[in-house]
This record gives structure tokens, sequence and C-alpha cells, in this order.
């Protein structure tokens, strides 16, 4: 009897040594095991590749775009009018030949419509700005977050495969202590059907890990279109973000309506306000001073000074102002929501670090440690004849989840903190 257990001890001390070892690796966080990777990118380098984003570019075009145009605009907001009427003098005869007559003017305006023009432009500029930055923004998010999701379905994979090696050693030895009579054909199924369920954990990883690597290269795209994208998997050590506590995190935080999105309404109500501002001006008074010249036959020249003055006493741009002002009002509302929205997530991103820095402390410090003799006990129990197999492998499943768990922990509790991270690292840029 003593013969016959001494391979199944030593297989299962073997798959034991292999679970703690695997309990030790999950402790700390994942280094470069995946850098052999063939397509494979960096935390730092995913966010650096951001910048290329096509939506990213385009703001940035645009708001260049602006920027030359907007610095050729004219002091002078109407172009000058050049009136020619050539003519025939028919009568009396001896005074028939030629005629012309021709004027020129200047319209300049009295309402201050040159400086209102270049304040909106100017204000529409720091729209686009924000624009950018909201973009920019986004998609580090996006790229950060794909990144870490993709990380913690490769560290998945690795729990996986070295359970799933376990479970099949655990088959080989239950097998052959059947063979020998020491255990019941029960046992085999038991150990068979724990290793399929592993294996088809491992199969579904495998699908999700491809679907998360799409997504993170699609977030990684410059929109080039010279290859087509193809998952991407991670390389080097994750993240480990210097996030702020105490009286600097306090100060960073009462800074929350600075973000990009709040900092997009605010400006945008301003830049409306601007283009009410510009309406109300394009029909303000104006003056026209021109020169009109006359030439009369047989050889008689006129001049005229002329000088016209528009007075604005009806149209004064009370259609298109109204409309802009009223826009205004709309995004003044929208920007003191988005204010708040913008320090509740603050607000929420710091209180979503410390919950989830505890509860990956609680599954690291407490469940993993616990499952761990747990699952040693049940193993030399089944081994020394003292249990069923059933109850060894029901250690071993509970054991799994929580290891994938922790997987799942660490993973939201370095997302809650990369969140944070570039949530502030905006401030301080908006700030600046």
């Amino acid at each position: 009897m003593r013969s016959e257990l001494s391979p199944f001890l030593v297989s299962i001390g073997v798959a034991l040594a292999s679970f703690v070892a695997a309990e030790a690796a999950l402790a700390q966080p994942a280094g470069t095991a995946h850098a052999g990777a063939e397509r494979a990118v960096g935390f730092d380098e995913a966010l650096a590749l951001t910048r290329a984003a096509p939506e990213v570019r385009g703001e940035a075009r645009a708001l260049a775009v602006r920027a030359r145009g907007d610095a050729t605009i004219s002091s002078l907001t109407a172009n000058p009018q050049l009136y020619i009427m050539p003519g025939w003098r028919l009568a009396p005869s001896a005074n028939t030949g030629p005629e012309l007559q021709a004027s020129i003017v200047q319209p300049f305006d009295l309402g201050g419509l040159a400086g209102a023009r270049r304040t909106a432009a100017r204000r529409e500029r720091t729209v686009l700005d924000a624009h950018v930055r909201a973009r920019a923004l986004e998609r580090r998010l996006t790229a950060a977050h794909d990144w870490l999701f993709v990380r913690a379905s490769e560290e998945d994979a690795e729990v996986l495969a070295r359970e799933r090696e376990a479970a099949t050693a655990l088959v080989d030895v239950t097998t052959r202590l059947a063979g020998a009579g020491e255990r019941t054909s029960i046992a085999v199924h038991e150990a068979r059907v724990y290793l399929a369920e592993v294996t088809l954990r491992v199969v579904d990883n495998e699908g999700f890990r491809h679907d998360l690597g799409l997504a993170l290269a699609a977030s990684l795209a410059d929109g080039s279109g010279r290859a087509l994208i193809e998952p991407l998997a991670t390389r080097g050590a994750a993240p480990q973000p210097d996030v702020p506590a105490g009286a600097a995190l306090a100060r960073m935080t009462a800074r929350a309506d600075t973000l990009p999105a709040a900092r997009l309404a605010r400006l945008s109500a301003i830049a409306e306000h601007a283009r009410a501002a510009e309406a109300r001006a394009s029909s303000g008074a104006s003056l026209q001073p021109g020169v009109y010249v006359q030439r009369d036959s047989p050889g008689g020249f006129v001049a005229y000074g002329m000088l016209t003055y528009v007075p604005a006493l009806f149209e004064r741009g009370q259609r298109a102002s109204s409309v802009a002002e009223g826009e205004a009002e709309r995004l003044e509302g929208d920007a003191q929501r988005r204010a708040l929205d913008a320090r509740v997530e603050i607000a929420g991103a710091v209180h979503e670090v410390e919950h989830q820095r505890e509860r990956e402390a609680l599954m690291r410090e407490t469940l993993v440690p616990e499952l761990t003799a747990l699952v040693a006990l049940e193993e030399r129990a089944f081994a020394a004849g003292e249990s069923m197999l059933f109850r060894a492998l029901e250690a071993r499943r509970r054991s799994l989840d929580v290891q994938r768990r922790l997987v799942e922990a660490r993973r939201d509790r370095l997302w809650a903190e990369v969140k944070l991270w570039l949530l502030l690292a905006t401030l301080e840029g908006e700030a600046s």
C-alpha cells in the first residue's frame, strides 16, 4: 500500500510545489514575462503611441489650420467697392463722344467688428485646444485600460497553464492508482473532469486574450492603414504610478473642474458669448468714404469726394446674437454640470484606489494563503486514504478561482491607480 502510494505522493508534492510557486509569483506584479511576444508593447510605449491616434492628430491639425488662418484676419472688415459706368454722349452732335463715371468706396466699421472678430477667433481656438487635450486624455485612458486588461489576461493564462499541468499530473497518478486497485474509477473520472474544466478555461482565456489584444491594437492604431490590425501582447513591467496622498492629493483634486471635459464646456460657453458679440458688431454703424470721378465730353473732367454714413438704427444683429447668446447660456449650464461631474469623477477615482487596494490585500494576504493551506491538507488527506478526491478537487477549484480573482484584483487596482494618476497629471498640465 505504501509502495503504491509513493508515486502519488511524489506527484502531489510536485503539484503542490508548483501551486505554491504560482502563489509566490502572483503575490508580486508581473515583470517581463511577455517580452518575447512577437507583437508586444510596453506600457509607457503604449501611452506614447496614443499621440499618433487619428482623432488626436486630427484635432491638432484643425487647431493648426485655424491658427494660421486667424493670423491673416484683416483689421478692415469690408473690401473696397469699385464702380465703373462707361457711356457715350449722343447729343448734342457737337459734343458726342465717350463718357465715363467711376467711384471707389472703402467702408470702415465703427462698431468694433474687427476686434470682436479676432476675439471670437481666439476664443474658438481655445475650444479647439481643449478638444485636443480632451481627445488626448480619452485616448491615454483607453490605451492604459486596454493594456492592463491584456496583461491581466496573460497572467490569467499563466495561472491556468500551471493548473493544467497539475491537473494533468493528477489524472496520470490517479489512473495508475486505479489500475493498481488503490482507487476506484470514480476518482479517475473526477480527475479527468477537473482537467477538462481547466482546459476549457484555457480555451476561453485564449479567446478573451485575442479580443483584448485586438482592442489594444485598435486603441494604438495611427490610422495610416499600412498594416492590418493584429492582436497585441504586453511586455515589460506593469506600471507603478506615483499617486499622491494627503494634502497634496487634496490640493490637486480641488482643481477637478479644470479636467478637459469641464474646461471644454466652460470655454465653449465663453466662445459662444464672443460669437454673440461679433454678431452684434457686424451690424454696427459704418462710414464709407470714397472718390467719384466723371469724364464729360468733349473734354470735361469732374471729381467728387464721397462720404456715406450707415447708422445702426434697425438691424443690429439681433437674430444672430440672440441665437448665440441662447447657446452660450445653455453651455454655461452644461459647464456647471461638467464641473460637478469632474469633481465627482476625481472623488470616485480616489475612493476606487483605496477600495481596490483593500480588495487585493484581502485576497493576497488572507484568501490565497488560506486556500493554499487547505489544498495542501486535502491533498495529503486524499494521499493517505483519509478523504475522497472530490474534496481535494473542490479545494483546487476554489483555489484556482481565487488565484484568478487575485489577478483581476491586481488589474483593477492598477487600473484605478493609473486612471487617477492620468487624471491628476492632466490637472497639472492644465494648471501649468
